[in-house]
């Protein structure tokens, strides 16, 4: 796992990440960068402690989440095999947003 990612500076004038409101900034920054995070960016972490983590409601990492995959979504390339989602793409995250926590991690 990494110990740290960099962010270019081009991040912030980046037009999508200019429109996202605060709570959604540091939602993206905290899902890019929190120790929970593999290298894919897979993530094995509850709302509870992401809301903890940041500072924001579960309700506000809900929201942010289900943005972030309808974005995603509106994305999707018409190349995609006929009914690929966020589900189908491993996202699975984002297709439940009523989803309390990731998948448990694997047993070392």
């Amino acid at each position: 796992m990494a110990t740290y990612r960099t962010i270019r500076m081009s991040f912030w004038n980046d037009p999508a990440i200019e429109s996202l409101p605060p709570a959604d900034k540091l939602l993206y920054l905290y899902l890019f960068t929190c120790p929970h995070a593999n290298n894919l960016g897979v993530l094995s972490v509850s709302l509870r402690k992401m809301a903890f983590e940041t500072g924001l409601s579960e309700d506000a990492i809900r929201r942010g989440l289900a943005a972030f995959c309808s974005a995603v979504t509106k994305l999707w390339r018409p190349s995609s095999p006929p009914g690929a989602s966020c589900a189908t793409a491993g996202m699975s995250g984002c297709a439940a947003s009523s989803a309390t926590s990731a998948a448990p991690r694997p047993k070392s």
